[in-house]
This record gives C-alpha cells, structure tokens and sequence, in this order.
C-alpha cells in the first residue's frame, strides 16, 4: 500500500511485459516481490484477465486487484486497490489501453501500448501507431485538464 505524505514525491513501480502466451506468471510472481512492484501490464498474455489475476496473486503472495478488464491485448493487474487507488478506463482498443488513477487527490493517467511486432509490421506502421497513440493521449490529457 501506498502511504502519500504531502512532502513525498509519490513512487509507483510499473512492469510491462510480453509474455507471448508463455507461462510465466511464477516469474512474474517473483519479480513483484523481489521488486515491489505495484502494477504490472501484460500483452500477450495467453490467459483471460481474472485467470492472469489469480495466477499472479498465486505467484507473488500478494492480493492483487484486476482495477478492469476489456478487448485490450494489454491485461493490467495492479497490487494496488480500493479509495487509494482508483482507475477508469478512458480509453480502450485492442492494442492500447488508456487508465486514469488517483492517489492523495491527484490524477494520473496511465498509457499501455502493445505495438505489432517489427516482424510483421515497417517502422513507418510503428511510428504512425505511435502518433496515434500519442494524439488520443494528449485529447484526453486536454479534457481531464493535464498540462505537460
């Protein structure tokens, strides 16, 4: 749990992963322990996200919290739960997910992207993802009222 003083900076450890479908929720397990880990974000993970909640929460000894679920390719899982940590989706399609969090007060908008691999796809169809991404991110900073 995340214990905010107003004279802290406000640390939240994030792992993202592609798992490509393998089994390795042990390992994820150990790393959020050995780590602290707070959210972990998985692409490919091969699993429903309710079955990748549990597997992980077996693995880490931990509670972890499933803040949604959706048609995203990234399942997020967070260890994180209840009024301290409070999450949204803004916005949601099969290779990203867009989440909104709040800690002491404060808003923080979170962006998981799952681009298609460099096997199959040119680094203009990356970059043009990544400028779409980057677009939709900065149209919801602009209506929640975030300033870079």
């Amino acid at each position: 749990m995340i214990e905010i003083r107003p004279d802290e900076a406000i640390v939240v450890k994030v792992l993202f992963w592609n798992i490509r479908q393998q089994p390795l929720f042990a390992v994820l397990g150990d790393l959020i322990r050995e780590h602290s880990i707070d959210i972990v974000a998985i692409a490919e993970c091969g699993l429903e996200p309710e079955a990748a909640r549990l597997e992980i929460q077996s693995a880490c000894d931990f509670q972890m919290h499933l803040p949604s679920s959706g048609s995203s390719r990234v399942v997020v899982i967070s260890r994180l739960g209840g009024e301290q940590f409070r999450e949204v989706d803004l916005d949601m399609t099969s290779t990203m997910t867009i989440r909104s969090a709040h800690f002491g007060g404060q808003e923080f908008l979170w962006a998981f992207v799952h681009l298609s691999s460099k096997l199959y796809r040119g680094e203009a169809d990356q970059a043009a993802s990544a400028r779409e991404v980057s677009h939709r991110l900065r149209e919801i900073e602009f209506r929640r009222g975030h300033r870079r």
